[in-house]
């Protein structure tokens, strides 16, 4: 799979057009959060793809986040996530299997792990998907992920 060239500064590329204007600003504004207290980096992609599957998301996933330079062997490529919507058919039906796949990959240093991602996935996400809420699920997961940033340890200073 070939995915056009990353934009500096873009981090919302809804190709599938299933975002709101507003759920775009307030996930742009949610990222720019992660960024700023964090500094990671996370994609969102949309694309229509009707003959995605669970194995294929994960496949293109992958390959957006190799593509874009994010991860490559042997570099550090800083904290990345890339959120990959393939949607598989529109209209979405509510309550009706088989609207669309959902997919995220981190890099080694991200702060969110496999088994946090799978939760965002599985227990944040997929009830509002199954619904067609995907502003809901995509502000969701941002939420979740603002939740999970360590706070740091307030610094102590000596006493008088």
């Amino acid at each position: 799979m070939t995915y056009p060239p990353r934009i500096e500064g873009q981090w919302i590329y809804d190709n599938a057009g299933i975002f709101s204007v507003a759920a775009k600003r307030a996930a742009n504004d949610k990222i720019e959060l992660i960024s700023f207290r964090r500094g990671g980096t996370v994609i969102v992609y949309t694309q229509y793809k009707s003959s995605a599957a669970a194995i294929s998301s994960v496949e293109d996933v992958d390959a957006l986040m190799r593509e874009w330079g994010f991860e490559r062997p042997g570099y550090y490529d800083g904290l990345a996530l890339a959120m990959l919507f393939n949607i598989i058919r529109t209209p979405c039906l509510p309550g009706v299997a088989g609207n669309g796949q959902l997919q995220m990959h981190g890099t080694d240093g991200f702060w969110i792990g496999r088994d946090e991602r799978d939760a965002i996935l599985d227990d944040t996400m997929q009830p509002l998907l199954a619904v067609c809420d995907f502003d809901g699920a995509l502000l969701a997961a941002l939420d979740r992920m603002i939740a999970a940033i360590p706070t740091p340890e307030p610094s102590r200073r000596p006493g008088p």
